[in-house]
């Protein structure tokens, strides 16, 4: 790819991850989705210039998968997130991908990232949240709030 169709592929998805992003605000999921995922289709690979925006795309679509209850799709898309990302997480994509996987019924490892989630980003991480996953978290540590 040249240099001019690389500024022009990251410009367009960096223009489809902003309209996804105003869509989300509004919480018009489906339509957000459809976005992130045409920002996903641009990007077509992980490659080296667009890493960052490529993982930034993926933490978008877990995110909005999970708020649509799409729960299998968002694990999906935040386990692919971190294969590009060396296995690397941050305390928000703990806390969705433990919620998600707690919801697809995978409890030990929903505990393992909601447990992560909580100890890199303490109990303010899961203000906003249903109440359950810290419950589900406290309960199966003794962790202190």
């Amino acid at each position: 790819m040249s240099k001019s169709s690389d500024d022009a592929s990251t410009s367009l998805i960096k223009s489809l991850l902003k309209k996804g992003d105003r869509l989300l605000d509004k919480e018009d999921f489906k339509q957000a989705k459809v976005v992130y995922q045409q920002a996903l289709n641009v990007l077509n690979d992980c490659d080296e210039v667009h890493r960052d925006l490529c993982k930034e795309t993926l933490i978008a679509l877990g995110d909005v998968c999970f708020l649509s209850s799409d729960y299998k799709q968002a694990v999906q898309y935040l386990d692919l997130y971190l294969e590009h990302n060396n296995g690397k997480s941050n305390p928000m994509l703990n806390l969705r991908l433990g919620q998600s996987l707690f919801e697809i019924g995978d409890v030990k490892g929903g505990w393992e990232y909601l447990f992560k989630a909580f100890m890199s980003g303490g109990v303010e991480l899961f203000s906003g949240e249903d109440t359950k996953y810290l419950f589900f978290v406290q309960e199966n540590n003794q962790v202190e709030s």
